[in-house]
């Protein structure tokens, strides 16, 4: 008996990894892999441009984060201009590459914000759990924000990556959002 309930337990298991896995189809998206910066903004705060040519992940390019810069360009874009209809969520995807010992307080971070500038919502994802123990490898990172409630055409993304500790040193490429409804 015992081993007829194993079989089951089996069978089941290999049925449900069967079925197809649920991946939507974006309704628009943009990938930077800073060979160019068209569509994406350096941080006005910022003194000096984050672009370097120092081991990037594709291409001869990447955006780096440290004690002088630490924001990452950032992709700024009116919800209205992806689709008329609403957009829900996006889907966050990048190559970082740690280049400290230490990792702790580098996130990426989804603001919507008004016409004026004004935050309307902020949700951020510490990258520590991704890139703990790797130093100096290419690590593929993703994340969901869901702002299904914030979702107005007249509304501004705002997507980039930050740390708030200036001591880490972090590589990113091939910066990719994906919109969905």
């Amino acid at each position: 008996m015992r081993i007829i309930y194993i079989f089951l337990i089996v069978c089941l298991g290999l049925i449900s990894s069967c079925r197809p896995k649920y991946n939507p189809t974006p309704i628009f998206s943009t990938l930077n892999d800073f060979e160019s910066t068209k569509g994406w903004m350096d941080v006005p705060s910022n003194n000096s441009h984050t672009i370097v040519d120092e081991d990037a992940h594709s291409g001869k390019f990447c955006s780096k984060i440290d004690k002088s810069n630490h924001y990452s360009y950032f992709y700024k874009y009116k919800l209205g201009d992806v689709q008329k209809e609403k957009t829900n969520w996006v889907r966050v995807s990048a190559y970082c590459k740690l280049k400290s010992d230490k990792i702790n307080k580098t996130s990426i971070a989804c603001s919507i914000q008004d016409d004026k500038g004004a935050i309307v919502n902020w949700t951020e994802e510490n990258l520590a759990g991704y890139l703990e123990h790797s130093k100096d490898k290419w690590v593929y990172i993703e994340k969901n924000f869901n702002f299904s409630a914030y979702s107005k055409p007249e509304l501004i993304l705002g997507v980039f990556i930050w740390n708030a500790d200036r001591d880490e040193e972090v590589l990113i490429d091939d910066f990719k959002i994906e919109f969905f409804k």
